[in-house]
């Protein structure tokens, strides 16, 4: 990245042209009463532009003007080009091209001032310096450097937000007296040490905000990373890394950094991931994220000022049981953790085979806590069932369940996180390989088979006959030590497999149930207190609300849609839960009905008499179409608004116009007021609701009000306004009302 030319200003131009350009273009930014207006002011001087710019034309191309020419511009520059700079007698040739290309630039300077005249008559040019400042750092944030890699032809390095500074003068001026604009350094530029200076000496004394990238590249960490800019740095990631990388990122990193508040590591390889003890010891950050690599889990980095955790993995098969806490580690952490606001878990979950593991209970700060597992299935579940939630903290849970190529049945590798689930492997029995021994049992071991090895073959190395004795010992070491670990974690991975084979065995609908009941039930403390309002069902997802949505938020979506997964809505903070599950990890796939969370699940929760508000998706209501007349019914007797899906709720309308004659009352949600009706966000045809759906909510509308219990509104999804049933046979009936309901895509294949 190079410095662009200084902003123009007066005093570069000749004075000649300088006069001119003042006399010419003068600007009354707040015009006066009388006096022009600003759109008569920019059409005037639009024209004297554009004549200005054809003189300079005719001049490049033929260094005068005809006599012919009569506007203002053409004459000026005919007379400049004409008798005031002709050649003069004994100048040479050379001379006189050189005064008449200084002249040329000249005169394209005072062009380049007078369109900047003009321009402080846009409306753009009104604006505060700091409003285009905090524009660009906007810019900043969505339009970051790239790299365009094209078929057949050199990859196109693409500036992004640094564009801006070629646009015009002003903007220069403002982007590079913005410090702000220059604190954030994304890693496709990071491993330039052309732009380190430009970076360091715009963005002033302002916190530093390094982003790497490992993949594929080296990063230049020493050239950012230095004593000057050491306590500058606020923020630091390190992507998709070796071990390598992040070894080289430590050395040049000390243990107290105080303006360090967000660090985030991602190791691509995980054949050492744990983080030295020594790593940032002093500091005290308030985010940390960790991707296939780990700390001590009594480190001094998950302390009291820690408000946001990420932890992520790719599974147990590819890390050691040490870069998995125990219940008992994850609940300690999480005691330390006093100010933790969110904490996601991905994939690191509690291993071991307590038979009553440690209940885990969030810290009373935190306001969402997520957890995905796309490979720990089953200690997801059994942390889950463990879990102590506070009031007021939102629970996002995803599970990915995988299907057996052994099996038709769809499962989890989960348990029950009960006293039932037992197994006597522990991570503390069966080290995977990857530590060093060096305790003094191994040293033992070590020095038996040394000795041994002596009295049967002798100690020499054939290919170093010169060595002495202490250096072949340390050889013999390395050997004893290598085939050591390959014997322990070949059969820490025969116990594994063991263990996987006795997993499979147990019934993945029992473990989301324990799971999901206890996150309903027992998960929060005061329960009795803070049961949901509202409940939103799909075959994939439930959603608990704690409180009733807003109408811009009712929605009959609630179920998962990939890793990562978009939100269905963005409730607030209230203690809200999401479960989904889901058999594929990028498709949206309803699950086989062994695991449909609409078919089961839904119903092993307690009773739910205070749900006000029940939302159901198209393939939710097909799956509980059997079941609108059974005891699950009963318990939603407080419901007062429904949402259904067009197109897949005919069994559900049936039944809520069916009639209890010798009670007098409706079998149905009795106190049902208010429907609204919602557009499957799959569908790609118009938006239809169909004609056998319109005839039985007449039915619904008609039976209620003659059992003194009528509807009080219908809210219909507005892309479905076009129908002109709605205007004339509902209307008459009950009051329609038409909302744009906010529409959550379903993901496809990324």
């Amino acid at each position: 990245m190079t410095d662009l030319v200084p902003p123009l200003n007066d005093t570069q131009y000749c004075d000649f042209w300088t006069s001119m350009i003042d006399l010419h273009f003068q600007v009354d930014v707040v015009p006066k009463p009388g006096r022009p207006s600003r759109q008569q002011q920019v059409a005037k001087l639009d024209e004297e532009l554009a004549q200005l710019e054809k003189a300079v034309v005719i001049a490049k191309e033929q260094h005068h003007i005809p006599s012919r020419e009569s506007d203002r511009w053409a004459s000026l520059v005919g007379v400049r080009f004409g008798a005031d700079l002709a050649l003069r007698p004994g100048e040479s040739l050379d001379i006189y091209e050189r005064r008449i290309a200084n002249e040329l630039v000249c005169l394209e300077n005072a062009v380049a001032l007078a369109k900047k005249r003009r321009n402080m008559l846009s409306t753009a040019s009104r604006l505060p310096t700091d409003v285009w400042s905090n524009i660009f750092l906007a810019v900043r944030d969505i339009w970051p450097p790239s790299w365009r890699h094209l078929l057949r032809e050199p990859s196109v390095f693409d500036p992004g937000y640094a564009k801006l500074l070629f646009i015009c003068s002003t903007w220069y001026d403002i982007a590079i007296s913005t410090p702000a604009l220059w604190t954030r350094v994304h890693y496709q530029i990071a491993d330039s040490s052309n732009v380190v200076p430009t970076f360091i000496q715009r963005s002033g004394t302002l916190p530093l905000d390094l982003h790497f990238m490992g993949y594929n590249a080296f990063p230049n960490i020493s050239a950012w990373i230095q004593p000057s800019t050491l306590h500058r740095i606020s923020s630091l990631s390190l992507e998709e890394s070796e071990r390598d990388q992040l070894d080289e990122l430590a050395r040049h990193l000390v243990p107290k950094m105080d303006c360090l508040k967000e660090l985030n590591i991602s190791l691509e390889t995980s054949e050492d991931p744990l983080l030295p003890p020594e790593f940032l010891c002093e500091t005290r950050l308030l985010r940390l994220g960790l991707n296939n690599c780990a700390l001590a889990w009594d480190h001094s980095l998950f302390n009291s000022s820690l408000t946001q955790l990420k932890l992520s993995g790719y599974g147990p098969d590819d890390l050691p049981p040490a870069a998995f806490p125990s219940f008992e580690q994850l609940a300690n952490v999480l005691a330390r953790t006093t100010s933790l606001q969110r904490l996601e878990l991905v994939d690191v979950f509690p291993i071991g085979s307590d038979v009553r593991p440690s209940i885990v209970s969030l810290p009373s700060s935190c306001r969402m806590a997520k957890f995905e597992a796309k490979y720990c299935q089953m200690e997801c579940l059994r942390l889950l069932s463990h879990l102590t939630v506070p009031l007021e903290c939102t629970i996002d849970a995803v599970v990915l369940a995988r299907e057996d190529s052994n099996s038709e049945e769809e499962y989890s590798f989960a348990a029950p996180g009960t006293a039932s689930f037992n197994t006597d492997w522990d991570p503390e029995d069966f080290d995977s390989g990857d530590s060093d021994y060096d305790s003094d049992e191994d040293l033992a071991d070590w020095r038996y088979d040394l000795e041994d090895h002596r009295r049967q073959y002798g100690l020499f190395d054939e290919d170093d006959p010169d060595a002495t004795e202490e250096e072949l010992e340390s050889r013999w070491l390395d050997d004893w030590y290598k085939q050591r670990r390959e014997h322990r974690r070949s059969k820490w991975q025969r116990k594994q497999g063991a263990i996987m084979a006795r997993w499979r065995k147990w019934n993945t609908q029992q473990a989301m149930e324990v799971a999901v009941k206890h996150l309903y039930r027992s998960g929060r403390e005061q329960r009795d207190i803070c049961s949901p309002q509202e409940l939103v069902v799909s075959p994939d997802g439930l959603h608990f609300h704690q409180h009733e949505l807003p109408r811009s938020e009712w929605t009959t979506f609630a179920g998962y849609t990939g890793f990562p997964r978009e939100e269905p809505h963005s409730p607030e903070h209230d203690g809200s839960t999401y479960f989904g599950v889901s058999s594929h990890y990028q498709d949206y796939r309803k699950p086989k009905e062994a695991l449909s969370l609409s078919r089961y699940m839904l119903f092993t929760l307690p009773a739910m008499h205070d749900v006000r508000a029940l939302s159901i998706s198209r393939d939710a209501a097909t799956d509980m179409k059997h079941l609108w007349d059974g005891d699950f019914v009963k318990s939603l007797s407080a419901v007062r608004r429904l949402g259904i899906d067009a197109g897949g709720g005919v069994e559900l309308l049936k039944a809520l116009a069916t009639v209890d004659e010798r009670m007098r009352e409706m079998k149905l949600l009795p106190l049902l007021e208010v429907i609204h009706i919602h557009v499957e966000s799959r569908d790609q045809q118009q938006p239809n609701f169909p004609e056998r759906e319109m005839k039985a909510l007449v039915n619904i509308i008609k039976e209620r009000r003659r059992m003194k219990r009528p509807l009080r509104e219908l809210v219909v999804d507005q892309s479905m306004a076009w129908q002109s049933m709605w205007e004339n046979v509902l209307k008459p009936l009950v009051l329609v009302t038409f909302c744009d309901f906010r529409r959550v895509a379903i993901n496809r294949h990324r």
